[in-house]
This record gives C-alpha cells, sequence and structure tokens, in this order.
C-alpha cells in the first residue's frame, strides 16, 4: 500500500511539473518582478510559474512533514505509555 501511495504521489507531481511546463511554453513574455527591495530579472512568465511552483511544493512538503514529525512522536510516546 506504501508502494502505491508513492507512485500516486509522484504521478501527481510530475503531472503538475508537465503542466507548469506547457504554460511556460505558451507562456514566454519576459516579465520583471518588482519584489520590496529589489527588482528581478526579465524572465519569462512561464519559467516564474515554474519557479513558485517548486518554491510553493518545497514549502508544502516541509510543513506536512513538521506536522507528521510531531503526530509519529506522540503516537511513538503513546505507546511507550500504553506498553509501561
Amino acid at each position: 500500500m506504501d508502494t502505491l501511495c508513492r507512485f500516486v504521489r509522484v504521478i501527481l507531481v510530475l503531472g503538475a511539473f508537465i503542466i507548469g511546463a506547457i504554460f511556460a511554453l505558451f507562456n514566454n513574455h519576459p516579465v520583471r518582478l518588482n519584489f520590496v527591495f529589489f527588482e528581478s530579472a526579465s524572465l519569462s512568465l512561464g519559467f516564474w510559474l515554474l519557479i513558485f511552483l517548486f518554491l510553493g511544493s518545497i514549502l508544502g512538503i516541509g510543513s506536512s512533514s513538521i506536522i507528521l514529525i510531531r503526530y509519529k512522536r506522540l503516537i511513538a510516546k503513546m505507546k511507550k505509555k500504553v506498553s509501561e
């Protein structure tokens, strides 16, 4: 079952990146982003989308990992308490 879940995750991530790449191909207009303290280089709109899609994915995985680690510790603590 764990292998199936990993396979589905890989398919979903690949699908998201393929959709992002197709969007990048069709939106090749140069865009310069203005952040608070600096201005970015002029890159295509699709490339910016891929960058922020990747960063959002990494942040989402990181935040959910923190929650999962906390629950695993809680479960281990409860199992230890029950076994005593």
